[in-house]
């Protein structure tokens, strides 16, 4: 501010109208709260517009991805990527690198649809149905097709071109699949619990409940239908990005941590950065030709090699 510079602020949706509004720093706006104080409410691209814009890495990328949601590109906040500088960067970059932020929303399905090939699959003959424990799947036999097509009064392929379906008809079998793997591949208190009307998966390798966590592709729901809880909608996601993926859109790119030189061949492969050692302000010092400080190399009580500096006669 005291260099005439203007500063954004970027805080969490849940303060900022879910991410339509942000702060710009005002020091003439006071307030009693201290994470409030100096900061003016202004919407979200009016930060993006200042000079500077301070915010957290998830931010920076949720708002990236609402902006290619939008209708119209005046809708959009962020208006380039071009210097970004990273603190902890070795954390952002490298350890959280893969991490991907993913916008979702739930799916526009029929969801009756799980409840009536639920009671569909239950009234199917063992005959009907072959189980493959290997490849954990379920497939209808001819005379299995034969019954859910009478079941559910409708073919579920052409006899004549029975590679040829219509897009119902494989929306059908979508729905038919999973149910059928719920209902005969899935076991409850094994593979799942039912506690408080919801279903929560078992993790199969440690035994441990996996709350929040929930099945793709419509398979979660069909368990939900065959224990007669809820069907919830399964969520698809709108929009999706890494943040390295999203950091390497920057023309230019830097940062500053405690712990990078260990990363330094990532850094230079993944990101074209050159990793660059800031010395201590006594090492600094020592390094001048006439100072009167000089790097001494001990070894501490544990026998590891430690650099010192002391102070000795000038070098020149």
């Amino acid at each position: 501010m005291k260099l005439g510079m203007s500063v954004g602020v970027l805080q969490m949706a849940a303060r900022t109208d879910n991410g339509r509004n942000a702060f710009v720093i005002d020091p003439e706006k006071t307030s009693p709260h201290e994470d409030q104080d100096q900061l003016r409410l202004v919407l979200r691209n009016e930060a993006y517009l200042t000079d500077i814009t301070y915010g957290t890495n998830s931010e920076f990328g949720f708002d990236y991805l609402r902006d290619n949601l939008v209708m119209s590109l005046n809708e959009r906040v962020q208006r380039g990527h071009y210097y970004a500088i990273v603190d902890e960067v070795d954390n952002i970059l490298i350890d959280e690198a893969r991490t991907p932020l993913i916008i979702s929303g739930p799916a526009s399905e029929d969801t009756e649809l799980y409840a009536r090939m639920a009671v569909l699959v239950r009234q199917l003959n063992p005959e009907d149905y072959e189980i493959n424990e290997k490849d954990h799947t379920v497939t209808l036999t001819e005379v299995g097709e034969a019954h859910v097509e009478t079941l559910l009064d409708m073919t579920l392929r052409d006899p004549d071109r029975p590679e040829d379906i219509t897009p119902e008809q494989a929306r059908i079998l979508g729905y038919l699949e999973q149910s059928l793997r719920a209902q005969y591949l899935y076991r409850r208190n094994k593979d799942y619990l039912v506690q408080g009307g919801k279903v929560i998966i078992v993790d199969e390798f440690t035994g441990r409940l996996m709350p929040g966590r929930r099945w793709s592709e419509g398979l979660h729901q069909a368990v939900e239908a065959k224990e007669g809880v809820k069907v919830e909608p399964e969520n698809v996601t709108y929009a999706t990005i890494t943040l390295q993926n999203y950091f390497r859109m920057y023309d230019k790119l830097a940062g500053m941590t405690g712990t990078a030189e260990t990363e330094a061949e990532e850094f230079s492969k993944i990101y074209k950065l050159e990793v660059l050692p800031i010395p201590t302000n006594l090492e600094y010092a020592a390094m001048g030709s006439n100072s009167q400080l000089a790097e001494v190399e001990e070894r501490d009580e544990q026998g590891y090699n430690t650099l010192l500096c002391s102070r000795g006669r000038p070098t020149a």
